[in-house]
């Protein structure tokens, strides 16, 4: 709520989006409205907390990167899509020369009042447990940066460096390799994997 009533500025997603050769920046307190796509080496830089009322899609070794500007200062990017987030084939989201990077956070559940829901419980909650809301696959990665599915799923496919993940539900499928380096912050608990298996049924 509190990011919402911060929105400075409103540009749709076709705006937003880029491909090829192209370079974006999205300034601090932006609303995204639909879709966003971003694809083949496109880059984007962002400067500050963004919302994103559709899905963001990055593909084809495009890079989402934070801002200098920023500092020490990670920024929030706000995903209302039911497909979320979707990272594939060495999309990347960089740190800034501080070394800090994003906390990707999606909301969408199975209630009623998604995505704006205080609160998740019952059937609504293990119903969405099983939604993908967050997905990296082909080496995509975010080093120093957060992914956090507050009621759903986030989905691990041959992924490269990521900082943390945070989900209802973490799947990781086909030799998905993670290298954790950022606390999802202090006074949470939270799991540190220090090695997985696979289980065959």
């Amino acid at each position: 709520a509190a990011q919402k009533a911060a929105i400075a500025t409103e540009i749709t997603g076709s705006a937003a989006s880029c491909w090829g050769t192209q370079t974006k920046t999205w300034a601090a307190n932006t609303k995204i409205t639909g879709n966003v796509t971003i694809s083949n080496s496109c880059v984007v830089t962002v400067e500050g907390d963004i919302w994103i009322t559709g899905n963001l899609y990055a593909s084809n070794s495009t890079q989402i990167k934070a801002s200098n500007s920023l500092g020490n200062t990670r920024a929030d990017i706000m995903v209302d899509g039911s497909a979320g987030t979707v990272l594939s084939n060495s999309s990347k989201l960089v740190s800034n020369s501080s070394g800090t990077g994003f906390q990707i956070i999606t909301y969408k559940s199975d209630a009623a009042c998604s995505p704006d829901c205080t609160d998740v419980t019952g059937a609504d909650l293990n119903n969405s447990r099983n939604d993908t809301t967050i997905s990296l696959s082909n080496s995509s990665e975010g080093p120093n940066s957060i992914f956090y599915a507050r009621w759903t799923r986030v989905q691990i496919n041959n992924s490269g460096q990521i900082g943390a993940i945070v989900g209802q539900t973490i799947q990781l499928s086909n030799s998905a390799t993670i290298t954790f380096g950022t606390s999802v912050g202090t006074g949470t608990n939270f799991w540190i994997i220090d090695t997985y298996r696979r289980l065959f049924d």
